[in-house]
C-alpha cells in the first residue's frame, strides 16, 4: 500500500477527534490489517530499517564509478641550465644556458570491465629547450593487463559484490518487515484474548456474587447450615482476584498493542482499541508439511542473505586469486608532434611534424607477497564458513517450519475439545446448582462446578486464539507471511 493510501486509512479509521489527549477517550475500532498498516506506516525502527537498502545502494554507485571516465590535466614551468647537449645541437653552441618552459597537458581515461586503460592526452612545450619553438603532441595509450588484474571476473568482483550488499539489504527489510508484522498480530490477538478472558472473569464474578446471594438466602430460612456461606463467599472473593489480574493483564496487553500502532505524539496512551475483528479459527486447510518446508527454504529472507553471502564469498575468493599474480602490463602508445613558432600552428604541424609509436611490457611482483596471499586464505575461510552457516539455516529452517506446523495443527485439534468440554462443564454446573437447590449438594461443590466451567471457558478462548497465533508462527517461519497479507517490500 502506497503512503497516500495508508494515509487515507488512518483518517478514515481514526478521526482527528480520537487524536486528543483526554482521558475519557473514546474506543478506536481497528482489524488486523489496519493494525499492521498502522505500525508500518508509524513504527520508527522501521522507518530507519526502510533507508537501509538506499544507504547500501550508494556502495554500488562508488564501486561503478571505478569504471567512468576521468578528466586529467596539469600546467608546470621548469627552468633548465648548463651546457646540455641538446642546447648545443640546436645553437651550435659550447656556452651554459638558461631556458624557461612551461608544459600544458590534458586528457581523457577510462577503465573497462576486462581490465583495459584508454588514454588519450595532449601536451604543449611553450618553449621547447631544443627547438626553440612551441612543441604539441596527441597521442593515445592502451595498457591491458596479462595477469593481475586481467578480465572480467576480476576486475568486476568488487561491484557485483556491492550489488550483492544491495540485495542482502533489501532482504534485511524483509526480514524485519516479516517479524512485525508477525508481532503486531501476535500482539492483536493477544490483546483479544486479554479482553474477552477479562469479560469471562467478570461474568464468573457475577455468577459467584449470585451464588453468595442464594446462599445466605437459604441459611436465613433454614434450609442451610450457617457454614454453607463460606464455600460460597470464598469463591466470589477468589473471583475478585481474579477480575484484578485479568484487568493487569488486559491493560498490560492494550499498551503494548498501542505501543506497537505507535500512533502520533497527541495521541493518548489511555486510548482503548476496540477490535473489529473476531477470533475465528481459519478456514483454510493447513498444507501439508513439506510445501511450508519447500517454501522456508526458497522464501526464508535469513535464507537467502546467507545465499548471497556464500556468493559474496565466491567473488571474494575470485578477486583475491587474482592478486596473487605478478602485475604484467602491456602497454601501446601512439603520437602525432607538431611544432611551430606558436601554438596554434604547433597544433597544426604547419612548421613540422613527426609520429611516434611505442610499446612494452611493465612487470611488478612483490618478493613475498604476504599481503595477497592472506586476503587470499581469509577469503577461502569466510566462503568455507559461510558455506557451513548457510547449511546449519537451512536446518534450522527445516526444524522451524515443523514445529511450527505441529503446533498449528495441535492448535486446530485443541479447539473442538475444549468447546466440547466447556458445554459438559457448562451441563455439570446446572445439574450441580439443580442438586444445591432441592438440597442434594452443597455450595462446596457449585463452587467447584463454576471454577471448572471458568477454567474451560478460558481454554476455549486461548484455544481459538492459539489456532491463529500459531498460523502466524507457521507462515513467519516459512516466510510466507507477507505475500499471505498482500504486502511486498519493493528492490528499492
Amino acid at each position: 500500500m502506497k503512503r497516500s493510501h495508508v494515509s487515507l486509512f488512518l483518517m478514515l479509521v481514526f478521526p482527528a477527534s480520537l487524536f486528543c489527549a483526554e482521558s475519557n477517550l473514546p474506543p478506536v475500532r481497528v482489524s488486523v490489517s489496519g493494525a499492521v498498516m498502522m505500525a508500518l506506516e508509524h513504527n520508527p525502527a522501521f522507518r530507519v530499517q526502510r533507508l537501509q537498502p538506499r544507504l547500501v545502494r550508494t556502495r554500488e554507485e562508488s564501486a561503478r564509478a571505478l569504471f567512468d571516465p576521468v578528466l586529467f590535466g596539469g600546467i608546470s614551468r621548469d627552468r633548465l641550465n648548463g651546457p646540455q647537449s641538446a642546447f648545443q645541437a640546436a645553437t651550435n653552441s659550447t656556452a651554459a644556458m638558461t631556458r624557461d618552459n612551461t608544459i600544458l597537458q590534458a586528457g581523457i581515461a577510462e577503465t573497462l570491465p576486462t581490465g583495459t586503460r584508454l588514454a588519450l592526452s595532449g601536451q604543449t612545450d611553450m618553449d621547447h629547450p631544443v627547438y626553440n619553438h612551441t612543441a604539441s603532441r596527441i597521442g593515445v595509450s592502451v595498457t591491458q593487463p596479462l595477469l593481475e588484474g586481467a578480465g572480467r571476473d576480476a576486475t568486476l568482483a568488487v561491484l557485483r559484490q556491492a550489488r550483492l550488499d544491495t540485495r542482502i539489504s533489501v532482504f534485511e527489510l524483509r526480514g524485519y518487515t516479516l517479524a512485525l508484522v508477525a508481532e503486531v498480530e501476535r500482539a492483536y490477538w493477544a490483546y483479544v484474548q486479554n479482553r474477552d478472558q477479562r469479560e469471562v472473569y467478570r461474568d464468573s464474578l457475577q455468577v459467584a456474587q449470585r451464588q453468595v446471594d442464594e446462599t445466605r438466602e437459604r441459611i436465613r430460612v433454614g434450609k442451610l447450615a450457617e457454614l454453607e456461606s463460606v464455600a460460597a463467599e470464598a469463591e466470589a472473593a477468589s473471583r475478585r482476584e481474579g477480575v484484578i489480574a485479568a484487568d493487569s493483564r488486559f491493560s498490560a496487553a492494550r499498551l503494548r498493542f498501542l505501543r506497537l500502532l505507535n500512533l502520533p505524539e497527541q495521541a493518548s496512551w489511555t486510548l482503548i482499541p476496540e477490535a473489529s475483528d473476531s477470533p475465528v479459527p481459519p478456514r483454510t486447510v493447513l498444507e501439508d508439511v513439506e510445501t511450508h518446508v519447500t517454501a522456508a527454504l526458497a522464501g526464508r529472507p535469513d535464507l537467502n542473505q546467507a545465499k548471497l553471502a556464500l556468493e559474496r564469498g565466491d567473488l571474494e575468493v575470485v578477486r583475491t586469486r587474482n592478486g596473487l599474480l605478478p602485475k604484467l602490463d602491456l602497454f601501446v602508445t601512439l603520437g602525432r608532434s607538431g611544432y611551430a613558432s606558436s601554438f596554434d600552428d604547433s597544433v597544426e604541424g604547419q612548421d613540422a611534424r613527426g609520429y611516434d609509436v611505442g610499446a612494452g611490457l611493465l612487470m611488478e611482483y612483490p618478493l613475498r607477497n604476504r599481503a595477497a596471499r592472506a586476503d587470499f586464505r581469509r577469503a577461502g575461510v569466510g566462503r568455507e564458513q559461510a558455506g557451513e552457516a548457510l547449511a546449519n539455516l537451512c536446518q534450522l529452517a527445516q526444524e522451524d517450519v515443523r514445529v511450527a506446523w505441529v503446533m498449528a495443527e495441535q492448535a486446530g485439534a485443541q479447539v473442538d475439545a475444549a468447546r466440547v468440554t466447556q458445554q459438559l462443564q457448562e451441563r455439570k454446573l446446572e445439574a450441580e446448582r439443580a442438586k444445591f437447590k432441592e438440597g442434594k449438594s452443597t455450595a462446596l461443590l457449585v463452587a467447584q462446578a463454576e471454577r471448572d466451567l471458568l477454567a474451560s471457558r478460558l481454554s476455549t478462548i486461548q484455544a481459538v486464539i492459539a489456532t491463529l497465533t500459531t498460523r502466524i508462527d507457521l507462515y513467519q517461519r516459512d516466510g510466507s507471511l507477507l505475500a499471505r497479507r498482500g504486502l511486498a517490500v519493493p528492490e528499492e
